[in-house]
């Protein structure tokens, strides 16, 4: 699998510019991130600027015109929005450009120009007097309230999202992306264009590029649309693992709803940065992460008390989930199969074939994600963030090296933190 790894270049602001150089895609893929501490005070701030972002630049002040501009690079698309990994709230401008040597006319420049808007966007947005329009930022902030209500609207990721909440509730990765509904009364156009001027000038920034580019190019023209005056680059708090847990806590919420959804919320001691963290996926994987997993063959398939049944592995804050939907009547049963299942990872009951299907399926589940210049990107961000220099080759090599007694370490590092019960209203108490 040559040309999957990145060429790295710093320019004098410390913007640093990472570039893919491959004819695998016929788009060329920009993603520019500026990273964050994710802290309840600014989580909602930092939302809603590149929502803000979006609708405007000095010299096409409207969506209509960005529309327009972008029709003009032959359809080129760019999104706006953020993300936590770990600790670290992450807002992201994507940008795809058709790839010049795939249309008939072979326009020039066409990935100039588009990063000449992108540029245009972080250097010099839609401002009256100084400040962002007040009616874009009215808009946005009910669009962002309307975002932050509609979480709750799909039950299986909230029950997932309560649990990360609660297990983390005295910690930032426990304050959500979008911050809260609370929180947007008190955000003004001034602040947020302060906030603006502050995280573009002193936050640091990544860009990368994949697609048919050289790093050289890339970084001539990074130079030239990015090399803007900054102060510096501050330092972000690394996330903050936390291994042991003093006891296990339970939660029930209860909503309007027919069917109750369980989470069991685990803390793993383990993260990217670690070597032995590809072990713990590995142990994921088998707990729940295909349909030949533990969870599934045993809570949905063999007990048939499940409509779905996963585990999700948290990589930089290094905590694991176990989730599953179930009649409200067999929570007691569902927990205990869960819990058994997470037992024998401890004490090795794992078959041969168990760990063969994983393999294969987390390193087809693995390339698959290279498929895509997104995929592609965002693993080289997570591992950038987490201090880890690994190429798809490195990956694959070192879970086809994973050893039973590997995935067994691995498990016996889980700690249950937090068990999440999401019920109906009219439900009797739980009891453990």
């Amino acid at each position: 699998m040559p040309g999957n790894n990145f060429e790295t270049v710093t320019l004098p602001n410390r913007i640093r510019v990472h570039t893919l150089s491959t004819r695998r895609f016929k788009t060329v893929s920009v993603r520019l991130f500026i990273h964050q501490e994710l802290t309840r005070e600014k989580a909602a701030l930092t939302a809603l600027l590149p929502m803000v972002l979006r609708r405007g630049t000095e010299s096409s002040p409207t969506a209509q015109e960005i529309s327009r501009s972008l029709e003009g690079l032959y359809g080129a698309e760019i999104d706006t929005g953020v993300m936590k990994v770990g600790e670290c709230h992450v807002i992201f401008i994507h940008l795809d450009v058709p790839g010049s040597r795939y249309l008939s006319d072979r326009p020039e420049s066409l990935l100039d120009r588009g990063l000449e808007l992108l540029s245009e966007m972080v250097r010099r947005p839609a401002l009256e007097n100084g400040l962002f329009r007040q009616d874009y930022f009215q808009q946005e902030r009910e669009n962002l309230r309307r975002l932050q209500m509609s979480l709750i609207n799909d039950k299986v990721q909230y029950a997932v999202i309560r649990c990360i909440e609660e297990m983390c509730r005295d910690e930032r990765y426990g304050v959500s992306r979008y911050g809260k509904p609370q929180d947007l009364e008190a955000l003004d156009v001034a602040g947020l264009t302060e906030h603006f001027r502050q995280t573009v000038s002193s936050y640091p920034m990544d860009i990368y590029l994949v697609g048919d580019i050289s790093p050289e190019d890339a970084a001539k023209m990074a130079r030239h649309l990015f090399d803007f005056p900054r102060q510096g680059s501050r330092e972000i708090k690394p996330t903050v693992l936390i291994h042991e847990v003093n006891s296990a806590r339970q939660v029930v919420e209860k909503h309007d709803i027919n069917q109750a959804k369980l989470a069991l919320g685990y803390r793993t001691g383990r993260s990217r940065r670690d070597p032995g963290f590809w072990a713990l996926a590995f142990c994921d994987g088998i707990l729940g992460g295909f349909p030949h997993s533990k969870l599934f063959m045993n809570v949905r398939e063999k007990a048939g008390l499940a409509y779905y049944a996963f585990s999700k592995l948290e990589a930089t804050k290094g905590l694991m989930t176990l989730s599953c939907g179930i009649d409200f009547e067999d929570y007691t049963r569902a927990l205990a199969i869960m819990n058994e299942q997470v037992e024998h990872m401890k004490r090795g009951v794992l078959s041969q074939e168990e760990m063969d299907y994983t393999l294969r399926g987390m390193v087809g589940r693995i390339k698959a994600a290279e498929d895509s210049p997104t995929g592609t990107i965002l693993r080289q961000l997570e591992g950038n963030i987490n201090g880890v220099d690994e190429s798809l080759e490195d990956i694959v090599r070192q879970l086809e090296g994973i050893t039973r007694d590997d995935v067994v370490e691995a498990a016996q590092g889980l700690r249950l933190d937090t068990t999440y019960l999401l019920t109906k209203d009219d439900a009797q108490e739980v009891r453990q």
